[in-house]
């Protein structure tokens, strides 16, 4: 396994081709990194940084009630990747039967991060990769490789 950079979810911004992108800030150092992201991925981010509560919980607020009813908590989320594959991401979960690892898509992890307020660890290839483009020449299809499927694909 590759080395893990601890980040965490810093805002929400858009490039330079009006992508959304929840941007991920090193805990120890100056790096960041852009996730691409939906719409509803963006507001939940947002809201959760404004402290902006909501009548009704949306999926992910309800997806962490759900665990921590069950006695559990969302430990961290990873991202990560194998050579020539779009990033891998997962939920770790620490409860009473122990520590369960699922798989979900990039965009999930970090909303699931910013709302639990866990960080995200992060593959040095996937921020080496980051490093060698230029941020103000990414296009869709780079933010893409990393985005996995969109929220705006799901139903509400």
């Amino acid at each position: 396994m590759m080395a893990m950079v601890e980040m965490a979810v810093d805002a929400v911004g858009r490039t330079e081709d009006g992508n959304l992108v929840a941007v991920l800030r090193e805990r120890a150092g100056d790096r960041s990194l852009g996730i691409g992201i939906g719409e509803h991925s963006a507001m939940m981010i947002q809201a959760h940084i404004a402290q902006v509560g909501f009548p009704r919980p949306h999926t992910y607020t309800l997806l962490l009630r759900v665990v921590d009813g069950l006695g559990g908590r969302v430990v961290r989320t990873t991202l990560d990747r194998t050579s020539g594959h779009p990033a891998e991401a997962y939920l770790e979960l620490e409860g009473p039967i122990g520590v369960l690892e699922l798989r979900c898509s990039p965009e999930d992890a970090v909303v699931v991060a910013s709302q639990a307020e866990v960080s995200v660890l992060v593959s040095e290839g996937i921020l080496s990769e980051d490093d060698e483009t230029d941020e103000d020449e990414k296009d869709e299809e780079d933010l893409g490789d990393l985005d996995g499927e969109s929220d705006e694909d799901q139903p509400t």
